[in-house]
């Protein structure tokens, strides 16, 4: 559940120009041919939305900020201290983690389980987050049930009790999730880079999971001691996000956490200034790995500096999609690169600004050579004002997606406002984006990235040679784990939760599901759906395949996408830059692939982002360079998915899933395919789908729907034909039982356990066997959840009951990350998780649980204008009628406990499920890892 919070991008703080229920002033400035002289969305003007966000100081010292959004009905609670692991001595590295992970485990009234339980009856998501610098603890619930979880922040501000036999527990939790991070390439990365940066005695040198030495001298005294020491109210800040009356917010918040004693907290020792010496650091980690990982790093100021704007400008400059310099030089220029992003790792003292590149084979010192070469021509000329106008309007673009997210939301003004302490720099700085200079730019470039003083950590492959030594250290790490284990031993069985049952009831909450606000046909064909929101200065369009669930299924649906990702690459009368630069500069996204095709964006010019989007659609020049750049570039996208144990486990669970069927490939199969593919192929792929009556389109969002229909109607009037003929898959060949082991070299097994699912999406026990799926596998406090608590074999697991249905049938998984000695007994565990359900049925509280969450999910879904965009995709592909979550709604209310328990007893059954485990399983073999 609680994981350290690795934010390797940090999205900094572009400003609001949003309307929240009328609250805030939008104000769209349009210029002729915009301050920077080329085509292109103009600059963005704002108000602060001081209306929508208050700020309150109690008398102990905690600040209050609650911000006032009003599109969707959730709300988003989070208790955030201005401290994390930075202020961790020596042997007391992981403290600040393991503390998140037991902050929620039990305080002087409230057991191990109770706030779990009564998270899962308000219908609540929670989590949480440790990083350097913050800390953070959080509930989201809809908007009548949020104020229960004050009172239960406020009791865990004071009164946690971090018994020892609970962190036995999660000691287990805490092992498991050091063996995913050292799975996880780019957490190694990072971690190597804040080791080799920062001297030893520096809060960012050591990871904030700590290291198993000092996990394993953890006690829950040391915890307790370490939280009463630092985490007090005066570092704390509390943040209410989302569709509030923000008074009434406020007034809830302050009278509970009023009460909260003032303590004095101790002093945190300075952070120690690292100034930047004539040396840099080569890093290397051997990996059973086929492709190689290149990351150049350097240290560069921090969040707190007023620099950390143009570090993001100049990270969007060089990396940020296939606009960037470094993505045309390195991979459409000189073709040495299957893809490259710069990034920040986002902390408020100091930071690191990241290249990471995907060097092909031996081209790593080439890829080098290349950025420093583009660094230097940045150091001695800057960029051009159209780079910067992209930079800005993207920027722009992406913020306001993320305002979608009360999270997002809450996140973001988190760190702006620990790193500044005001409140609302982090809705000012949109004009401190655009106001970026070439010359900001190349001071900044001169100063810190300077590519003769690059650092780097590479991910590299293993040979066959030194894969025993490999073997050996893991085994070495192995009986570590297990005197760690040892040391923290639990004897007291689980405490029975009983809080949740003593709150009273959850409050209705009224939702229905957004309805299209028009529907019609083109001329040609084109069916199309409107749904307008002024809520957001953006639009979502969707035009996607009618089989587009079957076309990206299947081996021949990669040809499909190879395709449409052409379609990027040229048109008649357009280069790729053309095209790239125009819809960057418009602050739009623009994706084809196998499903069909996306473009989401702010909402200004959308005349001309239509135009331009249909050119592209429907004039490829489908140039023979461009397709075997792109045809190499998808086979290498293969194999960088051979190195990822899930990719490698969920690929052969669908092998034996569906057995005989299009939906059954391989990855040398997929490979070989492109191999064989021709540009006359790729060609006829385009002719005979890209046609109307085989695809549908869908826009949301604030747009003027009078000038969209006009404009789809005029840029479509010479686009015809194409049949639409529904495609079905054969009959599935599954072996019932089958048990399949691939071994790679991973400190984690990834297991997955399968069967083909007997019904589809308009199956009359669709409804039900979903309240049934969340009772077993969804969230905390789900059966499998209270399996990890009571075992501690996985940090991660879940499943779903009628996965992946529509109109073919879909099927039943179930998967965990473990250790590889543990996959016997877990598979054990799991099938008798689903046994009992199916003898023993779910109790009233479990469905009552399950329709909130339900519901809650549903809200989740259409939160954003892309996810209801395809939402709406989703819902006219498979037939279902715009009213149909409504009539979903209305049976999850009605549903009754027998109804719910005889749909369990009838699929609760997993004796026929198939076993895929992917890990140090079985005998290692050497060369690929999985086919």
């Amino acid at each position: 559940m609680f994981v350290a919070m690795r934010q390797k991008s940090l999205v900094l703080a572009i400003g609001v120009a949003i309307i929240f229920g009328g609250l805030l002033i939008m104000k769209f400035l349009k210029e002729a041919g915009n301050i920077f002289g080329e085509p292109g969305a103009a600059r963005v003007s704002f108000a602060v939305p001081e209306d929508c966000i208050k700020k309150v100081t109690l008398d102990n010292g905690m600040t209050i900020l609650a911000f006032k959004t009003g599109r969707v009905p959730k709300v988003l609670t989070q208790v955030a201290y201005d401290i994390g692991s930075g202020c961790e001595g020596d042997g007391e590295r992981g403290l600040a983690h393991m503390l998140e992970h037991m902050i929620f485990k039990g305080t002087k009234k409230m057991v191990e389980g109770d706030i779990d339980e009564v998270a899962r009856k308000y219908g609540a998501t929670i989590n949480a987050f440790t990083w350097y610098d913050v800390t953070g603890y959080w509930f989201e619930a809809d908007k009548n049930n949020w104020k229960p979880f004050l009172d239960i922040l406020a009791d865990c501000m004071q009164n946690s009790t971090f018994e020892d036999q609970y962190l036995a527990s999660e000691v287990k939790a805490v092992i498991q999730e050091l063996n995913m991070y050292r799975d996880n390439h780019n957490v190694r990365i990072g971690e190597a880079a804040l080791a080799s940066t920062y001297p030893s005695n520096h809060p960012y040198h050591s990871p904030v999971i700590g290291y198993a030495e000092d996990v394993a001298n953890l006690t829950g005294k040391k915890i307790k001691d370490f939280y009463k020491r630092y985490y007090c109210p005066r570092r704390a800040t509390l943040f209410i996000v989302g569709d509030i009356d923000i008074e009434d917010a406020v007034a809830s918040a302050k009278k509970v956490f009023d009460k909260v004693p003032d303590v004095e907290p101790a002093a945190v020792a300075k952070f120690i200034d690292v100034v930047p010496d004539m040396q840099t650091h080569s890093t290397k980690i051997y990996e059973q790995v086929q492709k190689e990982v290149l990351a150049l790093h350097w240290l560069i100021p921090g969040l707190k500096d007023k620099n950390s704007i143009v570090a993001s400008a100049v990270a969007h400059v060089l990396g940020d999609g296939e606009g960037s310099r470094l993505y045309r030089r390195l991979v459409d220029e000189e073709k040495v690169a299957e893809g490259v992003s710069a990034e920040l790792e986002g902390t408020i003292e100091s930071d690191i600004f990241f290249i990471f590149v995907h060097p092909k084979n031996g081209m790593a010192d080439k890829c080098r050579q290349i950025i420093s070469e583009e660094l230097s021509k940045i150091i001695k000329d800057g960029v051009s004002s159209g780079e910067l106008h992209r930079m800005a309007t993207t920027s722009a673009s992406n913020y306001f997606k993320g305002l979608q997210s009360n999270y997002g939301i809450a996140f973001k003004w988190m760190m702006s406002y620990f790193a500044t302490r005001d409140e609302y720099e982090y809705f000012k700085e949109i004009d401190k984006l655009y106001d970026v200079t070439s010359s900001d730019v190349q001071a900044f470039a001169t100063r810190h990235l300077n590519p003769f003083m690059a650092s780097s950590v590479q991910i590299l492959p293993l040979t066959e040679a030194t894969q025993p030594m490999w073997l050996k250290a893991k085994e070495e790490w192995k009986q570590i784990e297990t005197k760690i284990l040892e040391h923290h031993k639990r004897t007291k069985p689980l405490d029975i939760p009983k809080l949740a049952d003593s709150m009273p009831a959850p409050n209705a909450l009224e939702f229905e599901f957004p309805k299209p606000t028009d529907q019609f046909k083109l001329d040609n064909g084109l069916e199309v759906i409107f749904h307008r929101d002024e809520t957001l200065p953006l639009v979502s369009v969707n035009l996607s395949f009618r089989d587009a669930a079957y076309i990206a299924s299947t081996l021949s649906g990669k040809v499909a996408g190879l395709a449409m990702d052409m379609l990027m690459e040229g048109s008649v009368g357009l280069s790729k830059k053309e095209i790239v630069d125009f819809f960057d500069s418009m602050g739009a996204s623009c994706d084809f692939n196998a499903a069909g095709a996306r473009i989401s964006t702010l909402n200004s010019n959308m005349s001309d982002i239509l135009k331009r989007f249909f050119h592209v659609l429907l004039k490829p020049k489908y140039e023979k360079d461009s397709f075997v750049k792109l045809r190499e570039l998808s086979a290498a996208a293969i194999d960088r998915a051979k190195d990822d144990p899930r990719s490698v486990a969920m690929l052969a669970l669908n092998q034996e899933l569906y057995n005989g069927t299009e939906f059954a490939w391989s990855f040398e199969q997929a490979k070989e395919l492109l191999e064989k593919v021709l540009l006359d192929d790729i060609k006829s792929v385009h002719k005979d789908e890209v046609a109307p009556e085989k695809m549908i389109m869908h826009v949301v969002g604030h747009f003027d729907e009078t000038e969209v229909k006009d404009v789809l109607q005029k840029c479509t009037s010479d686009w015809a034909g194409g049949k639409y003929e529904e495609r079905r898959i054969g009959e599935r060949k599954f072996e019932a039982g089958k048990k399949r082991d691939i071994f790679m070299m991973r400190d984690q097994l990834f297991m997955l356990l399968g069967q083909p699912s007997e019904i589809d999406v308009y199956h009359e026990d669709r409804i039900p066997l979903s309240l049934v799926s969340r009772i077993l596998f969804t969230a905390i406090g789900s059966r499998v959840w209270h399996l990890r608590e009571k075992t501690g074999l996985f940090y991660a697991a879940t499943g779903a009951m009628g996965s992946t249905v529509g109109k073919e049938k879909g099927h039943d998984i179930a998967f965990a990350i473990i250790s590889p000695e543990k996959v016997d007994q877990v598979e054990k565990l799991f099938h008798g998780v689903m046994e009992t359900m199916k003898k023993d049925g779910a109790t009233s509280s479990e469905l009552d649980d399950a329709k909130l969450m339900y519901k809650k999910n549903l809200i989740d879904l259409i939160s954003s204008y892309d996810a209801l965009a395809g939402m709406f995709s989703l819902i006219s592909t498979i037939d279902l009628g715009f009213d149909y979550y409504d009539k979903v709604l209305k049976r999850v209310n009605a549903m009754t406990l027998k109804e719910l328990n005889e749909v369990a007893a009838k699929y609760c059954d997993p004796s026929r499920m198939a076993r895929v485990a992917v890990g140090r399983i079985g005998q290692a073999k050497p060369g690929p890892t999985a086919n």
